[in-house]
């Protein structure tokens, strides 16, 4: 079997020996199917992490790469990225297919991932395992309250608190229960035994404190035991609420804003991050909302889905677009960004301060901010074929970097469809894997730059059907077959025998969360003024695709998002003068 560093609970297989050996095991295998290329499984990578380490004691992960064991991820019918399945004693018990999150899913959906897939996982360790209730940490936030924010509890909104702690020790807010009293919240100290089987009259006496006690209910463990994870979320249920109900507080309370300005940062691309470094470099310590998935994609944007980045100044060998995106976000929390891992899914921008809710959390009391930086990006756009919905993941895709690599396309015919950059450079990767590439475009001439329309026509591997649509997507019922065309001049239709059609047709911006709260065009980008980021709200400002459709690159993104900041910056400084 293979031999992994003792910190790293997901065994890299890489051979069909080391997987039989695995599955033939009497312990329950939980099998993550992935590759380099697909963004989704990088955004979810520490999730899984955590769970193998929270689980390792009945359960062993092992991660198979599809590009190096392409004929096993064959046999096994892998069509979509991440795919996991759950075998023992080489049985197959499960198996959990990512279809949850296609790129035009509403918020919901994508925000539901990780804790989908966590909870998939509990369930199997609970049916095969019994003894093991352990519920894992996706389903609480941290719990590490400084001493200076116990008297603001009040301030921020909270009724009451419960302080777990392990039996014999003090409460870790004992020393203040009677400052939390003066400041009107009641104080419970709640001790809990370290163990994961927990009595059941533990757990109605907590369910008894979370129903009885005023909310909004602060339940404070600075310890991290299992225990009370698994104590607080069964406690939850009989409430009949979640855990992130009753224990969600939103941020981590020892981030200090007493006497700043809230300045919030929406979206996670070069235009946001560039936003937050001068935001944090003018001492504003903003708060940055990066989305779990939102548009589909990872946190940092449409350039967590690009392999290679050559046009970004400072990179003469090039960088892959995640590891970009991977040092913008370093760079942003070293001057000081707090950046948290949610969508934003309303706001309200008709009065200050501006308030906004997260997913889950729309029907709780908002958050509040000064200044906003809108930078939520765009999405690519979809046809809306008929055969489309029903082959879509399953040889349909808006991203040929996240799913071309998987074995349905291998050695297989491809069609993309476009005639831009975006299609040039997609149909040109696909190259990699496919055996042709046939790229539809519906003009006599392409609209990409020189310099990728000649790579794209002097490839070998490729051929250009001019002056054609696609109207329809056919397929065996399981898998995309072949698209039906029709020709712009003519209207004479062909039939295309393809395994794989790519979207590469442009974007749509993410506006929505502002619709009627900002002036956007008749293209749904938010208008802003002229050589400006300012919106039509007085404190809110856009940066990058959201409000660029002209250029659309990770250079100008950023750009706009240092005119973001820097106009944020003024406004908030003759607004703090007045």
């Amino acid at each position: 079997m293979a031999n992994a560093n003792k910190a790293d609970y997901i065994k890299q297989v890489t051979n069909t020996t080391e997987i039989d050996n695995y599955l033939n095991d009497k312990k329950l295998t939980v099998v993550q199917y992935t590759s380099k290329h697909c963004s989704k499984c990088k955004a979810i990578a520490s999730h899984i992490q955590n769970l193998a380490k929270q689980h390792a004691e009945v359960a062993v992960f092992i991660s198979v790469d599809v590009n190096e064991l392409m004929s096993f991820a064959a046999k096994k019918d892998i069509s979509i990225l991440p795919t996991f399945q759950f075998y023992r004693s080489n049985t197959l018990l499960s198996t959990f297919i990512d279809r949850s999150i296609p790129t035009s899913a509403d918020n919901n959906e994508r925000g539901n991932f990780a804790l989908s897939i966590t909870n998939l996982v509990n369930l199997f360790l609970s049916k095969y395992n019994p003894g093991c209730n352990k519920i894992t940490d996706d389903l609480a936030f941290s719990a590490q309250i400084a001493e200076e924010w116990i008297p603001r509890l009040a301030y921020v909104g909270f009724r009451a608190v419960i302080d777990l702690s392990c039996e014999g020790e003090d409460g870790h807010l004992s020393n203040e229960k009677y400052l939390l009293s003066e400041k009107g919240l009641e104080y419970v100290h709640f001790p809990i035994s370290a163990v994961t089987q927990i009595p059941p009259s533990t757990f109605a006496k907590l369910t008894n404190y979370i129903t009885t006690l005023p909310k909004p209910l602060l339940v404070h463990s600075r310890v991290g035991l299992h225990a009370s994870i698994v104590l607080l979320a069964y406690a939850a249920k009989e409430y009949g609420s979640t855990p992130q109900d009753v224990i969600g507080w939103g941020r981590d309370f020892g981030y200090d804003y007493e006497g700043l300005p809230e300045v919030v940062i929406i979206g996670s691309g070069p235009a946001g991050h560039t936003a937050a470094l001068y935001l944090s470099r003018a001492t504003l310590k903003p708060v940055m909302y990066e989305g779990f998935l939102a548009n589909g994609i990872a946190a940092g944007g449409q350039l967590t889905t690009t392999t290679d980045v050559e046009n970004y100044p400072g990179f003469p060998d090039g960088i892959g677009g995640m590891e970009m995106m991977q040092k913008f976000r370093q760079q942003s929390e070293r001057f000081g960004t707090k950046i948290i891992t949610e969508t934003i899914a309303k706001v309200d921008f008709s009065s200050k301060p501006f308030k906004y809710w997260c997913e889950g959390k729309e029907n709780e009391g908002p958050d509040t901010a000064d200044a906003v930086v809108v930078a939520t990006g765009a999405a690519a756009k979809r046809l809306n074929l008929p055969g489309e919905d029903k082959y879509w993941q399953k040889g349909i895709s808006a991203c040929a970097v996240c799913d071309g690599a998987v074995p349905i396309f291998r050695n297989k015919p491809l069609a993309v469809i476009g005639g831009g950059d975006s299609a040039a450079e997609e149909a040109i990767f696909l190259t990699k894997y496919g055996s042709h590439v046939f790229v539809i475009v519906r003009r006599d001439k392409l609209r990409a730059s020189k310099v990728m329309a000649n790579r794209l026509l002097s490839n070998p591997k490729v051929t250009v059907i001019w002056e054609h649509i696609p109207i329809e997507a056919k397929g065996d019922g399981k898998l995309l077959k072949s698209i039906q065309l029709k020709n712009t001049k003519t209207g004479q239709e062909r039939e295309l025998s393809v395994n794989g059609l790519f979207y590469a047709i442009g974007h749509t911006p993410a506006t929505k969360l502002v619709e009627g709260q900002l002036v956007l065009d008749e293209e749904k980008y938010i208008v802003t003024q002229p050589d400006s980021t300012v919106t039509s709200v007085e404190g809110v400002f856009a940066a990058g695709d959201v409000q660029d459709k002209k250029y659309r690159q990770a250079v100008t993104s950023a750009g706009s998002g240092c005119m973001a900041a820097l106009e944020c910056e003024r406004w908030l400084s003759e607004k703090l003068g007045e």
